[in-house]
């Protein structure tokens, strides 16, 4: 089922948890959506939100601008929107008590199609300016790849634990998992034992029986 974030077709606490995995910073008015998930958690409901800071990936761009200063991987900055530095700030007027936590995360590149291919599908200005270059650019990054054995990118990404006041979840969750203000989501409701939301954006639920994954769209 695809809802509208800003406009949730459910009755006021119905949930007790609920999940945006990077998905607020494509709200079209982000403090309505926060006002409706608000509106639909339970007042001892926890809500998760992941996001991304100023400093994600940020190698890549210096790469591209080597190459050529006048490229541009995005044409929004999404974090500037809902992001690790100011995302604190814009819950608090809907949560009482936000904990972030950071996940510490790099990669190292030691191919250079892939992260070609990575650059050419972003949305900035990277496919009018590299190419009619593609051939040289591909020589381009194989060389840094060359010199330095791989190409190092960092990772700043994280989630925020935001509740009304504190509690324990015990039924129903709502999982959003889409890069759009309509989105699909998951609903469960069968009693289990406990919920635990892991580092890795994985959501599990303990049944009687054994872990099932809520959603495979976390990891």
């Amino acid at each position: 089922m695809v809802v509208d974030c800003e406009k949730i077709p459910f009755k006021d606490h119905y949930f007790d948890c609920i999940i945006a995995n990077h998905v607020l910073f494509y709200l079209s008015d982000l403090d309505q959506g926060l006002s409706e998930i608000k509106r639909v958690l339970k007042p001892n409901g926890i809500f998760y939100c992941s996001t991304y800071g100023k400093s994600h990936m940020k190698e890549i761009q210096d790469i591209v601008k080597g190459f050529d200063e006048r490229i541009e991987l995005s044409s929004n900055h999404l974090y500037d929107k809902f992001g690790l530095e100011n995302a604190e700030e814009l819950l608090k007027p809907f949560f009482k008590h936000i904990e972030k936590k950071e996940y510490k995360d790099s990669l190292l590149i030691n191919q250079a199609q892939p992260l070609i291919d990575y650059i050419m599908s972003c949305h900035g200005n990277q496919n009018e300016l590299i190419g009619p270059r593609m051939e040289e650019f591909k020589t381009y990054i194989q060389e840094i790849i060359e010199k330095n054995g791989s190409i190092f990118v960092s990772k700043q990404a994280g989630i925020l634990l935001c509740r009304w006041r504190s509690s324990t979840i015990d039924k129903k969750i709502i999982v959003f998992r889409s890069e759009s203000s309509y989105v699909s989501y998951t609903i469960v409701s069968k009693s289990r034992k406990e919920f635990s939301f892991l580092e890795s954006y994985c959501a599990f639920t303990k049944t009687e029986k054994s872990w099932i994954r809520l959603d495979p769209y976390l990891t």
